[in-house]
């Protein structure tokens, strides 16, 4: 049984908080980004709650992805 998506951002990284905010704003969900950047969506959502950091590379194609940068995304 697959879980709710989650509808509220609170208690989230930033970088989770501003990944879920592009996506929404995108129309696209977790499964298509986890296919965009080659990673699972287990992944990706390990990296949106903060249980895990990309590597280099995921982290460029995630960016690019969500048409943003690296910067905006996991800068402080």
């Amino acid at each position: 049984m697959s879980r709710p998506a989650r509808t509220s951002v609170q208690g989230l990284p930033r970088h989770g908080q501003i990944i879920l905010c592009l996506l929404r704003e995108t129309g696209k969900n977790q499964k298509w980004l986890a296919a965009q950047c080659g990673v699972t969506d287990g992944m990706i959502n390990h990296v949106i709650t903060g249980y895990a950091l990309p590597s280099l590379p995921v982290a460029f194609k995630l960016a690019s992805a969500l048409s943003s940068t690296v910067d905006y995304i996991f800068g402080n």
